[in-house]
């Protein structure tokens, strides 16, 4: 690509100008005065409970993505609402433009740097997790940083820049478990690359020594939750040796399997011997894109085809940068008004098709606790299929009231003020267990949300219905975006 291009006529006015209006239309993204959903809720809770029960948890359950609990934690008591818990999401959505734009600008010109901006917010991925009291935002945030700290270490190696890419990528991880995946896509790239001049290309690759060891001195904390009896939380990894194991060799053998192939390298190098299949500036900036976002999904497909699948959106969020950045530099090679056009275009539909998605996947669990708590009777009993949708519920519950009012959770039965610890860890209701927990209850509510996620039969709530039935009739049923609330009067 020619300088031209790489440059272009944009004018640094023009680029923050674009930034800026990128950064506002993050922060008033639609959907984030919601109600909080299944998930969110979770986070929610998790940041909120006592110090005790938070690390145990976080550490034997939840402990993927624990950088943004401890984020969580900290700011609910600045705002503890649903559109507060969301701030540090739009937040960091609306950093990641302004460090996509300083790598766009490094890697790909002015030019692509400024459609890169409507590219990424309207991008419905992006559009999605902006709006979420969740991890991806931040785990978004880590991979432009980490990519602006790859390129400062690749162009002017020094052992102070490879150890600072090396303790920031691996500190990232605990955003989230895919971060560790960088580090393979960044290698692959820097062996990749041709030295600027004669004598650079051994310097650089003994400087990956050390920002090997200080990414994995940064991410051995992750061998602790990974190893932990739920599995950091992560259902792929409970129960799976093989994803385990890819997890333990992703935060140690690869590293140091690059450090080895560095040293070799180095030696080649040293020895006159020519290296093959490297590039040089500026055809490295696309190999270093087509590697980032290559080699991460190349990971997740051969994981999920021996062990779980693991392509969700959300998980390979890290490969956004890379493929925002590689539709940016192909606008960039055509005119000014076409690409400025198509560039417009796909920002629009983008945050309408984000928008719809994130709507589409609201709860309105405020509804579903306000109809129990104003229609439920003195003696009345709440179920709760599957025991982890209580989660959210009880966001929106008033367990004091309800404890005045006689209101009785049946299953789970803890109490409605009680420590909700409990409730992270996996609890099956066969149909015995239902029928053994309403008798005696007049009434009984039904609190149903999350069962037939993949559309197919979902024998457990199958169960649980037929116990129901034995001895209560079917009364109510009502739908709250997600939520259904049942009303079962005894026979």
């Amino acid at each position: 690509m020619d300088q031209a291009v790489r440059t272009g006529s944009t004018r640094p006015k023009a680029l923050l100008a674009t930034v800026a209006a990128g950064v506002l239309v993050t922060l008033l993204l639609p959907g984030s005065r919601r109600p909080l959903w299944l998930d969110e809720s979770a986070s929610a809770t998790l940041a909120a409970l006592p110090e005790r029960s938070f690390w145990q948890v976080a550490l034997d359950r939840e402990g993927n993505g624990i950088a943004h609990t401890l984020l969580l934690r900290g700011w609910r008591h600045v705002a503890p609402g649903d559109l507060g818990l969301r701030v540090p999401s739009l937040v960091l959505a609306a950093l990641s433009v302004v460090l996509l734009v300083l790598l766009a600008e490094r890697l790909l010109g002015r030019r692509a740097a400024m459609l890169s901006v409507p590219l990424l917010v309207g991008n419905p991925v992006f559009v999605r997790y902006a709006v979420e009291a969740r991890t991806y935002a931040l785990v978004l945030v880590v991979a432009c940083s980490s990519g602006l700290l790859l390129l400062r270490a690749v162009r002017r190696p020094t052992t102070t820049s490879w150890v600072v890419y090396g303790l920031v990528t691996g500190l990232g991880a605990y955003a989230h478990y895919f971060v560790l995946l960088l580090p393979l896509a960044h290698l692959c790239a820097v062996l990749l690359r041709r030295p600027d001049r004669p004598g650079s290309g051994p310097r650089l690759m003994a400087h990956l020594v050390p920002g090997g060891v200080a990414l994995i001195v940064a991410a051995a904390g992750l061998l602790r939750l990974a190893g932990a009896g739920g599995a950091g939380g992560v259902g792929y990894l409970q129960g799976s040796p093989f994803a385990r194991l890819v997890v333990t060799a992703t935060a140690v053998l690869l590293p140091l399997a690059g450090v080895v192939l560095a040293v070799a390298l180095n030696r080649r190098a040293r020895s006159g011997r020519p290296v093959p299949l490297r590039v040089s500036e500026p055809a490295w900036s696309w190999v270093l894109l087509v590697c980032w976002l290559v080699v991460p999904l190349a990971a997740a497909v051969v994981v999920s085809l021996v062990s779980t699948p693991l392509l969700a959106p959300r998980y390979l969020i890290i490969c956004l940068p890379p493929a925002v950045l590689l539709l940016a530099g192909a606008l960039a090679r055509l005119g000014s008004r076409t690409a400025t056009a198509i560039a417009g275009v796909a920002a629009v539909v983008g945050v309408l098709l984000g928008s719809a998605y994130v709507n589409r996947q609201s709860e309105d669990w405020p509804s579903a606790a306000r109809t129990i708590q104003t229609a439920a009777a003195p003696g009345d009993g709440v179920l709760f299929l599957a025991p982890y949708v209580r989660i959210p519920f009880a966001r929106y519950w008033d367990g004091a009231a309800a404890e005045r009012a006689g209101i009785v959770p049946v299953l789970p039965s803890l109490g409605w003020r009680d420590d909700p610890s409990p409730l992270f860890s996996v609890q099956p209701l066969p149909g015995d267990s239902v029928a053994a927990a309403v008798a005696g209850v007049p009434r009984v509510w039904v609190v149903v949300s999350h069962v037939q996620l993949y559309g197919g039969a979902d024998p457990v709530y199958e169960a649980d219905q037929a116990a129901l039935r034995a001895t209560f009739v079917l009364t109510v049923t009502q739908h709250y975006h997600g939520v259904l609330v049942q009303r079962w009067d005894r026979r």
